[in-house]
């Protein structure tokens, strides 16, 4: 209904240490991977605003990627309505279930951290929140905030001292996930981007037609 107006949802696909061996599940398959979910997932489904798939590169030189198209799009005054990232949602070795939301002063940053929070709690995802404000820069949402567009980073206990301990290195590994508490990251993720882009069911071409036909008849 309003192509021109765009939610993100996003993650890197870049990882460490730089080498012939750098597995990076967590830092960052984990994102990737729920940003490919989202978009095989919704697909099904009209939406009320452009939902973007994105999957940067070079997060670990400087947010490279992520820098540059948020500069053009600034450039190019596209209404980027909000940006959802996640790097790092797969590592909870005390099962805690805690995730935190990177936010900054911005009021469309804090709008996009209460929806999370919203969905958290209405759709029972189980996930405990925890809000850093103002968030760290270190991960492709700053891109964002530089340019004067509302983000927010969902990530594992960065802060709470529970952070992955294999981060940057070879056993950065599909072993270490914590399978529960990565489903219910994923699942705010995406119950997040779909609640703002106001997804609908996509009703079939069959159906509309019946539907053509029966008001005709009347």
């Amino acid at each position: 209904l309003y192509p021109n107006k765009k939610y993100i949802i996003c993650a890197h696909y870049d990882d460490m240490p730089s080498g012939a061996t750098a597995p990076g599940a967590d830092d960052n398959a984990s994102g990737t991977a729920a940003v490919i979910e989202a978009a095989r997932i919704f697909s099904q489904y009209n939406s009320k605003y452009t939902i973007i798939y994105a999957l940067w590169d070079e997060e670990e030189q400087g947010l490279i990627g992520s820098a540059y198209y948020a500069q053009q799009a600034h450039n190019a005054g596209d209404s980027i309505m909000g940006v959802i990232n996640m790097d790092m949602i797969a590592y909870d070795s005390d099962n805690d279930n805690v995730g935190e939301i990177h936010t900054n002063s911005l009021s469309s940053s804090q709008y996009l951290k209460n929806k999370m929070v919203e969905v958290n709690t209405t759709y029972t995802i189980g996930v405990t929140p925890s809000i850093i404000n103002p968030g760290t820069g270190a991960s492709d949402h700053a891109s964002f905030w530089s340019n004067g567009y509302g983000a927010i980073l969902l990530i594992e206990e960065y802060y709470g001292g529970d952070f992955n301990a294999y981060y940057h290195s070879v056993n950065d590994l599909l072993i270490h996930f914590n399978q529960p508490y990565y489903h219910k990251m994923s699942r705010l993720t995406l119950g997040t981007v779909a609640t703002l882009a106001d997804l609908t069911e996509i009703v079939p071409v069959e159906l509309l037609a019946f539907t053509a036909s029966v008001r005709n008849s009347e």
